[in-house]
């Protein structure tokens, strides 16, 4: 099976490094609070991308910023948003320092069309309609939606939709992305290929756009 993007499949990632961080404790919406002897988001900042991990920060950036005039976002979002920049900003800058990089899956396609095709699904897709599929309780808050996210037990809500940017993020769980990333987290039948495909065709791109791709062996399916 092909690399993941961003999102960890249910019940594993951010929301598993949360419980499972010494020294944490949780709140009654199950997040993180601010008196941990440890940050648990270093360790999802460890296992993402570095493109993924630049997007998160432009994410936080939105909800510590307030600037989608969301005026709902609630103190204890904000106070996770700001764990959550902390470890990721230490992850950068550890990469940085040991010269590491740690690309993010393509599929097999060549990395700049792969980017590309990412790019266009993100400026045609209607990402509102394909969420609200899961997540019925979407409503619009400033000029971002918000709704209670699948991916945990969530009562805040936690879930933050931008249309506009065809991106997502939980900051109840973590997990973000694009529409691809939310296909993956929240459809446990779809690999990487089959989550990009499924993306690419229901935001209106030909089919030969995204159905060629490499085999396995370097080949042509």
């Amino acid at each position: 099976m092909a690399g993941r993007d961003a999102a960890p499949r249910r019940g594993t990632g951010a929301a598993a490094a949360s419980c499972g961080a010494r020294g944490s404790q949780l709140n009654d919406t199950g997040i993180p609070v601010l008196h941990t002897t440890i940050n648990p988001w270093r360790t999802v900042a460890a296992q993402m991308d570095d493109s993924a991990l630049v997007v998160w920060l432009a994410d936080l950036k939105i909800i510590e910023t307030d600037a989608d005039g969301d005026d709902q976002i609630s103190p204890n979002t904000r106070a996770v948003a700001s764990l959550m920049r902390e470890a990721a900003e230490r992850e950068l800058a550890l990469r940085r320092r040991a010269r590491a990089r740690k690309p993010g899956p393509t599929g097999g396609l060549p990395r700049e069309h792969h980017q590309r095709l990412r790019e266009e699904i993100a400026r045609r897709l209607d990402l509102v309609a394909l969420i609200r599929e899961g997540v019925p309780d979407l409503r619009r808050s400033g000029a971002s939606w918000r709704g209670r996210c699948p991916l945990h037990d969530d009562r805040e809500p936690s879930l933050v939709v931008w249309p506009e940017r065809g991106r997502w993020r939980c900051f109840g769980c973590g997990v973000g992305g694009d529409a691809v990333a939310w296909l993956l987290a929240t459809r446990r039948e779809l690999d990487y290929r089959a989550a990009v495909t499924y993306a690419a065709l229901r935001a209106g791109l030909p089919a030969a756009a995204v159905v060629a791709w490499p085999s396995r062996k370097g080949g042509r399916p």
